[in-house]
Formats: structure tokens, sequence, C-alpha cells
């Protein structure tokens, strides 16, 4: 179950690597980050009210992905972790939340 959360929140986040073809992947946080960032790049003066708004975009998708992250990290690891804990296993000692400064 832990396994298909984390393949599930990752095909939100990133691109799929070695995609043959055209695959629409606007939806992901990584796209929106690249397209604000392709934007920004391509102009020289002030930003222009569309360069503002893919800005926005990937600002809010970012903000999404991080909250999903750290809520996974929050439930579904603590609890993983707590029951590796208990059966004996040392795994994953060590979990950080993400902070978007």
């Amino acid at each position: 179950m832990l396994l298909k959360k984390i393949k599930a929140l990752d095909k939100e986040l990133l691109s799929i690597p070695k995609t043959n073809g055209i695959v629409d992947e606007s939806y992901k946080v990584s796209s929106k980050i690249y397209t604000a960032w392709g934007y920004v790049g391509s102009r020289y003066g002030k930003p222009s009210p569309t360069v503002k708004l893919y800005l926005a975009q990937g600002k809010a998708a970012l903000k999404v992905g991080i909250t999903q992250v750290n809520d996974l990290l929050a439930q579904d690891i603590t609890q993983f972790k707590q029951q590796s804990q208990q059966s004996g296993l040392g795994l994953l000692k060590g979990t950080t939340f993400i902070v978007l400064d």
C-alpha cells in the first residue's frame, strides 16, 4: 500500500523518464515549474502578465506537491517506521520534512 502511494505521488510530481512520443504532463508540478522557468528566461525586461501567471501556477503547484509529500512523511511513512521498529527492523531512522522558504 505504501509503495502504491509513493508511486502515485511520484507520477503527479515528476515527468516520466525515457518516455517515447508526446505525453501530456502539463498537470505535473515539474512541468508547471519548467514552464514558468522557460517564460522567465525568455524575457529581458519586466515580467509580463503571462510570466506572472505561470510563476503563480508553478508556486501553487509546488506548495501542493510539498504538502502531499509532507503528509506522506507525517502519516504513511511514520506509520511504516513505527511498524518496522516494532518488528525489530532498523529502517528509516531519520525523516526530514520539506520547508519552502
